[in-house]
């Protein structure tokens, strides 16, 4: 059960410094006005809105009213110093946080709203969107992520290799590549692998420049490329945008941080905003390097640190600040907190992941009943994987629940889960054609070859009975040689012994046994791209978790089916408006959100910091050093927990992957200790 992380230790859990909600004399009337209509800015907002020349740096800490600010500041540029607002240019990094913007600019006191509206507000892709149009680059924008996932498969296909890689994968890294100024000759050749890589990355750019297509990484680049070598054009850009305005910075990519940098060289008005420790998408090739470096690219460049957080206890903030104070390569800073009431960070070591979800569902029951919605309830996460157990124990306990993903798919649906449940189902029970193909990566076998020997052993049949899967098997079988034939055959014969055990045990045969689907797995870079192998395994791990709660093959399937149904539902009414659910999520998906209540969970060693972070085979796509991805990991947690506003539980497993670990190390830097020291190991009480 959950317990004040103070019982688990021999010292007081930190607390940030609480200082007034104060807002000083106004000095003109356009900041007595913003208090006029309950817009108090403190000291270092208010800086931060009167610097308007020159470079400017201002670090924005977590709930600390950056937003309030970025608006505010504009509105001063417009109405105290008369600034054209078409020479303004404001970056975002969503298009939803544009709109916001300019929305809560136009509400304003004062503010002429044809004016906030004339700004040039947008995303990166947005703005050099309009740049290249402007320019009469005439193209067809190929934004559609199916229709470029349908290419990359065509274009696999062609090269045989359809079975080999995941589109979603391949487009993921491309994308990448571009944002890092990485053309397909440039990237060298080293393996089997890259050479097909390249490949499909250079039959991709030919598919595009021959039908005149432009993907959104392709704006960027086009408008790279225009404004560094027309100097024509680039003057024209640095004349209109003379005030020059990014959020978000620390998620910039090398592309985006050139364009920048170019047209904000002549007038140098340049202001960035964001907050370092927060950088997390070094995988979409954000650098936090391009903030840290601001102040040396610009020598007189004015720092303003936005540091007192208006969202969370001092109970959250002092956690926070004291895990991430551990990073090296940080801009100092400690968030102070307004808020003067205490709510104790709770804490739990549960046996596993099975227990931690089921505290987690009988406390959230509890909150329920005290009166608090659902909907300010959120579970936190490092992978999707470590959701798992969460997920089911919701729907064993018939609370709703909202998943947020990119595909918010269950975790039976993922890439690496599928085969094992296709096979499953293949020999328990008659199967589509469907659930047999998917069943192909367990064998090592192309989905083409399953496909046509089960259309010449069952022609149209709907529904296909277990022995006629294996028949197809060993059909495919005779037509290889030597030792491919033999370990084939072997595969076909031992399907059905997997019958005789639990579903646990079945699905431990499928991976280590006679089928050896993990040893695939972790030979063939081509399943693995762009996810460590060690994230892979995880999936695995769980899903071998998740079958010991049942007795019989055909129950777990019957769950996992109901399990995927739910979540279908729940999908349908995510945009009703009275609809209250608690909220999943990974903690690159909770970046910008804040709840009531987080339950931060995994906080183990090798979930969080995750394995591919603290093993010496860290992951092959990442340039990045082993020190560099711990302190990524850092900022993940710093993330995690400050999303929380009052009440925050954070749950250390006791197994991960069927053996003891220890908490995670952020949990002792919290607590202000040394890492797993023996005399203070988190005792279990």
């Amino acid at each position: 059960m959950y317990k004040t992380i103070e019982s688990f230790h021999k010292n007081a859990a930190p607390l940030s410094e609480i200082v007034e909600r104060s807002v000083p004399l106004a000095t003109d009337y356009y900041f007595e006005l913003l208090e006029d209509y309950g817009i108090g800015l403190n000291a270092s907002q208010q800086l931060a809105v009167r610097t308007v020349d020159g470079p400017v740096l201002i670090v924005a800490g977590a709930g600390t009213g950056k937003t309030t600010v970025l608006t505010t500041r504009v509105g001063y540029m417009l109405q105290n110093r008369n600034i054209d607002p078409t020479n303004i240019l404001l970056v975002t990094y969503t298009k939803k946080a544009s709109a916001e913007m300019i929305d809560r600019l136009t509400r304003i006191p004062g503010m002429n709203r044809n004016a906030a509206k004339s700004i040039h507000a947008g995303t990166y892709h947005s703005i050099c969107l309009k740049i290249l149009r402007n320019e009469g680059y005439d193209f067809e924008v190929f934004g559609n992520d199916r229709a470029r996932q349908i290419l990359i498969k065509r274009i696999l296909k062609e090269m045989n290799l359809q079975d080999e890689y995941s589109p979603e994968a391949i487009l993921n890294s491309i994308s990448g590549w571009k944002n890092s100024l990485i053309t397909p000759d440039l990237l060298p050749p080293t393996d089997d692998v890259m050479e097909e890589l390249i490949a499909v990355y250079k039959a991709y750019e030919f598919y595009k420049t021959e039908r005149n297509l432009y993907d959104f990484d392709d704006m960027l680049i086009e408008a790279y490329y225009l404004l560094k070598f027309d100097s024509a054009v680039l003057s024209k850009y640095q004349e209109q945008y003379k005030y020059i305005l990014c959020d978000e910075f620390q998620d910039t990519s090398q592309v985006q941080y050139e364009i920048i940098q170019m047209l904000a060289e002549p007038h140098k008005n340049i202001c960035i905003v964001g907050d370092d420790d927060q950088c997390i998408y070094s995988f979409r090739a954000a650098r936090s390097a391009f903030m840290l470096n601001f102040a040396k690219l610009y020598p007189n460049c004015k720092q303003i640190v936005l540091d007192i957080n208006y969202r969370s206890t001092a109970n959250v903030i002092g956690i926070g600040n004291t895990i991430i104070q551990n990073n090296k390569v940080r801009i100092v800073k400690q968030l102070k907190s307004v808020s003067t009431e205490r709510q104790q960070i709770m804490y739990s070591q549960p046996r596993n992941t099975d227990e931690e979800a089921d505290q987690l569902v009988n406390d959230i029951k509890q909150k329920v009943q005290e009166g608090m919605s659902l909907s300010d309830i959120a579970v936190i996460y490092r992978t999707h994987a470590n959701g798992r157990a969460i997920f089911d124990k919701l729907l064993e306990a018939d609370i709703p629940f909202l998943t947020y993903s990119q595909r918010a798919t269950s975790f039976y649906e993922n890439t690496f889960v599928k085969p094992i449940l296709s096979l499953l189902r293949g020999i328990s029970q008659p199967s589509t054609h469907d659930d047999l193909i998917n069943a192909a990566p367990i064998f090592y076998i192309s989905k083409t070859d399953i496909k046509t020997a089960l259309a010449q052993l069952a022609g149209n049949d709907e529904y296909i009975q277990p022995e006629t899967f294996k028949r197809a098997l060993k059909l495919i079988a005779d037509k290889r040689t030597g030792f491919m034939k033999e370990g084939l055959n072997r595969k076909a014969d031992s399907m059905f012994h997997l019958l005789k055990l639990k579903p646990a045990a079945a699905i431990m045969e499928i991976r280590k046994g006679e089928i050896d689907y993990e040893r695939q797995l972790e030979v063939d870079g081509r399943k693995t791209l762009s996810l460590h192998k060690e994230m892979v395994i995880e999936y695995l791990d769980e899903i071998e978790q998740a079958a010991r709660a049942h007795e019989s093959v055909q129950g777990f399937l019957s769950f996992v089916e109901r399990v995927i149904e739910k979540n279908a539902e729940m999908e349908t009414l995510r945009n009703l408006p009275s609809f209250e659910a608690v909220k999943l999520m990974t903690i690159h998906t909770s970046k910008g959100l804040e709840f009531e209540s987080v339950y931060a969970i995994g906080w183990s060693e090798g979930i969080l910091p995750h394995a591919s972070a603290i093993k010496s085979n860290k992951k092959d796509d990442t340039e990045l050093t082993n020190d560099e991805l711990l302190e990524e990991e850092r900022r993940l947690a710093y993330v995690c927990v400050t999303r929380a506003k009052r009440h925050l539980h954070i749950s250390s497993p006791q197994q991960h992957r069927g053996h003891k670990v220890n908490a995670s190390r952020f949990i002792f830097e919290a607590m202000e200790k040394q890492k797993n020291k023996p005399e203070e190991e988190l005792a279990i009480s």
